[in-house]
This record gives structure tokens, C-alpha cells and sequence, in this order.
């Protein structure tokens, strides 16, 4: 059916186009003017008509018909820009190059440009890539294929991933999650803090903490500043990584001296990342800083020690509730150890059970701090 009424069209407009004379004229007559302007309104109002009568909800391309009509009006109003513009339907430079096509049906169309098709084995390795190691980029992933000796441009890899859902830009964090690290052991933070003993003596205490697990590593208690220096830290330092079996990818500090020196060889040369706060705000390294306010509000605040001794048996024993009893607010209600093991918040018990179980109460640093769990209760179960 198109083919036919193809035929028709095609020699009319031809027709049209070399003996017709109007619209060659800049400036036609009244009534010239109205007459072509109704005959071009009358094509394209038919042709428009019939293809919303057949329209649906998906966008299906527009019919040779109504191509054939916007055309047949474009040639019968030339020179007539405004009346092209707003009643044509379609954007004069389309329509010309619609009518070229109708002028010269059988010259052969060219060839589309733009980047090849990248292969699909190829997509299939840079996708995973980015699922093995998320914090690549498009950059990085082009690159790292390109040492195994297939070339494919950053750009390509970058279209790839938005196509599937995935972040094109290299470790897309903010600055600030970039220091509080997304997963375990990525980054700790380390502050000193400071207490008196009874005798009045000064105390300096080393605090070491996950940012991610919000675990208390280390609490270790120095007596006096003169004998304190880079070396002790560091010696601090090692001997959590040999306790714990751990150490981290990035350490946060302030520009305290303590941490210069052999705390900065160390770091050198177990390859941890170290991270300074500004000059000047020692209070921007935060996670530090709040551990510290816990363990001053909860419990240095509330003793005076004798001895070193004493004093570092409290904290071991504050270590251990914090990480194992106590609820943590940020973790949703999680401790810092159930977190970090990747537990969840237990499952509601039924009501018979909670019968035959007690809360049984566990004191902490001569019973300063209470932790609680539950037990079987022998005497329930034996009644």
C-alpha cells in the first residue's frame, strides 16, 4: 500500500517542485499566499488525523504518509519561513532532508559514524572488574586492561557501566568517608588523653579505635610525659597488631609530636596509609575524639587510682564492656564486637522461653560498669 501510494506522490511532487511556481516568489500574492497555505494545512491536518487515530501508548516512528504531506506543504510554502516553522510539524532542515530522500530514492543512504559496538566478552570483563574491585573507575579499569593487552578507551568503559547501573568515577566517596573508611580494618584512629592518679601524678592514655566497627582496640595508660616518646607508641602500636592479628590499611592522627619519628617509620613500613587532621583542629579527627569523651564521661571521671597498675586494669576491664556489653546507638543497637564479626540483632524469643531464662548481670571495673546477658535459670527448668 505505501509502495503505491509512494509512486503517486513521488511524481507529483517532482511535478510540483519544477512547474509549480508558487512560493519561488519572495513576495506572492494575498491570495496566492492563502491558497498554498491551505492546501499545505489541509495535507498535514489529514495526515496528522489519521496517525493519531492509529497512535499508542509506545512511540511508533512517524508513517510515510504523513512524511509525503509535511513535504508536499514544505514545497508549496518555500519563502514562507514562519508558516514552516510553527504548522509543519517537524523542523524545516528534517523535512528537506525527507524530500532529498523522496528527489533521490535510490541513492544509497551513508554510512552511520560514531564509535563500533564494543564486544560483549570485552563488557563482560569490565564488569567484573568493577565487582571484584568497586572503588575502580572507568580510567582504571581501561588501564588495567590494557596491561593484559586489550585496548578499550576510558570512555567506552565509562558509557559500559552507566548502561549497567554502575558508578563510572574512581572511589565516587566523599572526603569525609574517605577517612571514616567503609569496611573493616580500613581505617583506625589513634589520640591520647589524659588523667591524674591519686598522688596527683599525670597520666597519658593511648586510645586506638576502628572507625568503621567503632571498636576500642587499645586503652594504654603511661605515667608522665618525660619518658614518653615515639618509640613507646610505636612499640603500642605493634603489639595491638600482634594481639588482634589486624592492622589497618589507613591511620588517622593529629599533629601531635608523639606520632613523628619511629610511629611514621613504622607506618613506612607495614604500608599503612597514614592521614594527618588540619594544622591547628585536633578535634577533626572525631572518632577518636568521641571514644575519648565516652571513656572520660563513663569512667575516668568517676575514679582516682593508686597506681599505673590499677589504673590500667580499669581501663582493660572498660575495653572489654564497651566492645562486648554495651550498646551502640550508631551500629543499631549492635556492640562493636557482634558488628564487627558481621552478627545481627538477635531474634525475638518466644515468651515461654524468656521464663526459663534470667538476666544475669556482669560487673566491670569493681563494679563501676554493668554489663548484662541471659542464662538458664536451673531452678525454672527443674521446677
Amino acid at each position: 500500500m505505501f509502495t503505491l501510494r509512494f509512486t503517486i506522490y513521488w511524481p507529483l511532487i517532482l511535478l510540483i517542485d519544477y512547474l509549480a511556481k508558487i512560493g519561488y516568489s519572495p513576495h506572492p500574492s494575498e491570495l496566492r499566499r492563502l491558497y498554498s497555505e491551505n492546501l499545505a494545512l489541509k495535507a498535514v491536518n489529514e495526515s496528522l488525523r489519521m496517525e493519531l487515530h492509529k497512535a499508542r501508548s509506545k512511540r511508533t516512528p512517524m508513517s510515510l504518509r504523513t512524511r509525503v504531506s509535511q513535504v508536499f506543504a514544505y514545497l508549496l510554502t518555500r519563502g514562507n519561513m514562519l508558516f514552516q516553522k510553527k504548522f509543519l510539524g517537524s523542523s524545516p532542515s528534517t523535512i528537506k532532508t525527507w524530500a532529498t530522500r523522496f528527489r533521490h530514492p535510490f541513492r544509497k543512504p551513508k554510512k552511520k559514524t560514531g564509535r563500533p559496538r564494543v564486544d560483549a566478552a570485552i563488557v563482560e570483563l569490565v564488569l567484573k572488574i568493577k565487582k571484584e574491585s568497586p572503588r575502580f573507575g572507568a580510567k582504571k579499569i581501561s588501564q588495567t586492561l590494557a596491561r593484559m593487552g586489550i585496548r578499550v578507551s576510558a570512555f567506552s568503559v565509562d558509557k559500559i557501566l552507566k548502561e549497567h547501573g554502575l558508578h563510572p568515577i574512581d572511589d565516587h566517596r566523599s572526603r569525609w568517608e574517605k577517612w571514616a573508611g567503609a569496611f573493616k580494618d580500613e581505617c583506625w584512629a589513634i589520640d591520647f588523653c589524659f588523667t591524674h592518679l591519686r598522688k596527683g601524678s599525670e597520666v597519658a592514655i593511648l586510645l586506638v579505635c576502628d572507625t568503621f566497627t567503632k571498636e576500642i582496640l587499645e586503652l594504654r595508660a603511661f605515667e608522665g610525659r618525660r619518658h614518653l616518646d615515639s618509640f613507646r607508641v610505636a612499640g603500642s602500636l605493634v603489639e595491638v597488631f600482634r594481639r588482634w592479628k589486624r592492622r589497618p590499611q589507613k591511620l588517622v592522627h593529629d599533629r601531635d609530636p608523639l606520632f613523628k619519628g619511629q610511629v611514621r617509620r613504622m607506618l613506612a613500613v607495614s604500608e599503612i596509609k597514614e592521614l594527618k587532621s588540619p594544622p591547628r583542629f585536633p578535634n577533626m579527627n572525631s572518632y577518636a575524639e568521641r571514644k575519648v569523651r565516652s571513656v572520660k564521661y563513663e569512667l575516668l571521671n568517676h575514679i582516682r587510682a593508686e597506681t599505673v597498675e590499677e589504673l590500667q586494669f580499669l581501663l582493660d576491664d572498660y575495653r572489654t564492656w564497651f566492645n562486648e556489653y554495651r550498646a551502640h546507638q550508631s551500629l543499631d543497637g549492635m556492640t562493636p564486637s557482634e558488628y564487627a564479626a558481621g552478627k545481627r540483632i538477635a531474634d525475638v524469643i518466644r515468651i515461654d522461653d524468656a521464663h526459663k531464662m534470667r538476666l544475669e548481670s556482669v560487673e566491670f571495673a569493681d563494679g563501676k560498669l554493668v554489663g548484662y546477658r541471659w542464662v538458664e535459670d536451673e531452678e525454672k527448668q527443674a521446677a
